[in-house]
């Protein structure tokens, strides 16, 4: 159905006669093609059972392809009508999925092992006719990417090199097309090599769907007591994480890793982060707003005894959740977990950490 609005159309062949009359004008071409995305996945499992079943192995190798996702025509501007939603775009997501457990026992003591790891390859096969990539304005001053042969929602902006030490170097990059090129300020690379600073050299960072997913558990049990712990692990992610370099306000603290390794005057020119100059946001993606949130949780941790009297069975136990993180050493958030968006804001206040909890109890079964 095509989008009209309401219109004033003046009638009559005279201007006595003439009237104002109200109507209806197209505004967007219609387009009665479109139907539902279409989606194709295209499995090969393997199942396996060895050692009267102590031994669990699952393997599937997947590749799903989502097409005909709704993305607007385009239209040269003389057609004068807004551009129709049409199914086109396409997505590909492949890997793998691997599971192994194992379970045994070595007289009264009983144990079993559970593993799990997941590979994703994510990739932008068609994005509109015509049109190989578009740029996506995110917060906090961060530009986003759909690119074909790209995952979705790349981060794409300009890699950093050195501080800029000297007000002849600040006044060159000035020259060369960076704007806010300063002392204290980083400088940014000139990736094409045409001696200029433009929007030609910005670059894919790194994407928020990570390559690889794992878990892992542990549980045990001897003469009544027994022992569990649950891993969980996101590898090869990278997010937008601005917050570490906000200075805009007075009463904002700065990060301790931000403070210890700024640039100062008369230090080392190849300092790694920017000066702290007050008013200064560094509200522009570059590699320095990018995170790598890579980590490894432990979950969960489960100890406990199990006693059997007369008439009834009791156990106490003692437990934790999210007992410990390991992290990459760039990462200076609240929990990688958290964030699941191509931006991490966690480590500013825009979402509460995950909490650790202890708990202790006992259960009686009659």
């Amino acid at each position: 159905m095509a989008s009209v609005q309401p219109k004033k159309v003046v009638l009559g062949e005279s201007e006595a006669e003439q009237s104002a009359n109200s109507g209806y004008s197209q505004t967007a071409i219609s387009n009665r093609t479109l139907h539902w995305e279409t989606i194709t996945v295209t499995n090969l499992g393997i199942d396996l059972g060895l050692l009267s079943n102590s031994l669990l192995f699952t393997l599937d190798v997947y590749r799903k392809t989502t097409d005909g996702i709704l993305r607007k025509m385009v239209l040269p501007p003389s057609v004068g009508l807004s551009a129709p939603n049409v199914n086109y775009a396409q997505v590909l997501n492949s890997g793998a999925d691997l599971e192994v457990s194992y379970r045994s026992s070595i007289r009264d003591f009983h144990y079993n092992i559970a593993a799990n790891v997941s590979y994703l390859h994510n990739e932008l096969l068609k994005l509109s006719s015509g049109v190989t990539h578009e740029t996506i304005s995110a917060p906090y001053g961060g530009t986003y990417i759909n690119r074909v042969g790209e995952p979705l929602s790349a981060m794409y902006e300009y890699r950093t090199e050195v501080v800029i030490t000297t007000k002849e170097e600040a006044q060159k990059m000035k020259a060369m097309g960076q704007g806010n090129a300063k002392i204290g300020r980083l400088r940014y690379a000139d990736a094409n090599g045409d001696g200029k600073i433009s929007g030609d050299d910005r670059e894919i960072l790194g994407s928020y769907i990570p390559k690889w997913t794992c878990g892992l558990s542990l549980g045990a049990e001897l003469k009544g007591f027994d022992a569990g712990m649950v891993f969980s692990a996101v590898l090869d992610r990278q997010q937008f994480s601005p917050m570490s370099f906000q200075n805009r306000f007075p009463n904002r603290n700065q990060t301790r890793k931000w403070f210890d390794n700024r640039w100062t005057l008369g230090s080392d020119p190849q300092g790694k982060y920017p000066a702290m100059i007050q008013g200064e946001s560094y509200e522009e993606m570059t590699d320095l707003m990018v995170s790598n949130t890579s980590f490894m949780k432990m979950k969960s941790l489960t100890l406990g005894y199990t006693h059997r009297f007369d008439k009834f069975i009791g156990r106490v136990f003692l437990s934790g959740e999210n007992l410990f993180t390991l992290t990459h050493k760039d990462f200076d958030g609240f929990d990688p977990e958290n964030g699941v968006s191509p931006g991490h804001f966690t480590n500013w206040g825009g979402d509460y950490p995950t909490a650790r909890i202890y708990l202790m109890g006992i259960n009686l079964t009659f």
